[in-house]
């Protein structure tokens, strides 16, 4: 009888421990399949940047003359 009793709680055992792995197999498949879709968009978003046409040197460097007097040197203050 003891026996029977022994085989059954090792079954079930092996049972929760075979489904335990299954679920962290699952987990960590949907993690990686997220961050993949994350890295995918960023991928776009840069390649999407890197075909927008660069400014003109004159455009980036140009400023802007102020209504007020400033006596400010010239140059980009940030």
């Amino acid at each position: 009888m003891d026996k029977k009793v022994l085989n059954k709680v090792v079954v079930w055992c092996c049972c929760g421990f075979l489904f335990v792995m299954c679920g962290y197999g699952l987990y960590r498949q949907h993690c990686l399949e997220q961050r993949v879709l994350v890295l995918e968009k960023e991928f776009k978003e840069l390649r999407k940047k890197m075909q927008e046409p660069q400014l003109a040197k004159e455009q980036v460097l140009k400023r802007d003359t102020r209504d007020a007097d400033c006596n400010c040197p010239p140059g980009y203050y940030g």
